[in-house]
């Protein structure tokens, strides 16, 4: 609930502000083609997921979700900032208020993205089995202690 009133509240500003920053708004929406992949995913149990269309699912939601937030929105805070060094000096105070209003809202939003790739990393090493799950930690596979000390002796 909050994040859409964080985002609203945004999307507002930005278009209270004009000049390029709605489009720049515009162009932060397209983080969310992603979300579709999450949302497929989601209608299945998890003891499902090892399934081959949750897996794709989760498979295509890291690449989206690589592509549109991790690569996408940096470009689009590039834009923010050009936007920045054409306008702001010319804005009224209010306009120059709603402006930085709506950059700290886009530069959290990029943070909060960075943070959750961290987990969706995660999750993708344990589907791909890099990372064994056991309980409430992930530990790296060694070789070693799974097939034991004397796998590597045998010729």
């Amino acid at each position: 609930m909050w994040h859409h009133i964080w985002g609203i509240a945004g999307a507002l500003s930005a278009v209270f502000v004009g000049y390029g920053l709605p489009g720049v708004a515009g162009m932060v929406l397209v983080v969310e083609i992603s979300t579709i992949f999450l949302n497929y995913r989601s209608f299945y149990k998890k003891d499902e997921y090892h399934l081959l269309i949750p897996s794709v699912s989760q498979l295509l939601f890291f690449i989206t979700y690589t592509v549109f937030r991790i690569f996408w929105l940096p470009y689009v805070l590039w834009k923010l900032y050009e936007m920045y060094t054409l306008i702001f000096h010319a804005l009224g105070i209010v306009r120059k208020i709603c402006y930085l209003i709506a950059a700290l809202q886009f530069g959290l939003l990029l943070v909060l993205n960075y943070y959750w790739y961290i987990f969706i990393l995660k999750g993708l090493f344990v589907m791909l089995g890099i990372i064994k799950k056991s309980g409430k930690t992930d530990k790296l596979i060694d070789k070693k202690k799974v097939d034991g000390p004397l796998e590597d002796n045998k010729n």
